[in-house]
């Protein structure tokens, strides 16, 4: 997914819908940040720190710059996936 489809999919939900990795085991992991390395842009977990809110992620990702990369998610792992989608469920966005 690139971060223009993911804008578009987030821009309807409430402002502050918290977003969250959904590991394989079911934990689920607060995404809160991004990077860009060797032109992939993906989404950072980190479990001590605050899940970001819709209304943040559309502040950062909305750079003209950012709208074509392609998407993907840091997992519990370090390894790179990519993002196809989320899905909501009490009031949090998760995607697996």
């Amino acid at each position: 997914m690139r971060v223009l489809d993911f804008l578009a999919l987030i821009r309807s939900l409430n402002r502050k819908t918290t977003f969250y990795y959904e590991a394989d085991d079911k934990a689920i992991i607060p995404i809160n940040d991004f990077k860009i390395e060797n032109e992939l842009l993906y989404l950072t977990t980190t479990i001590k720190q605050r899940p970001r809110q819709q209304w943040e992620l559309w502040v950062l990702l909305q750079k003209k710059e950012l709208l074509s990369y392609l998407l993907y998610i840091q997992t519990d792992k370090q390894q790179l996936r990519p993002v196809f989608g989320f899905r909501l469920e009490n009031g949090k966005a998760l995607i697996k």
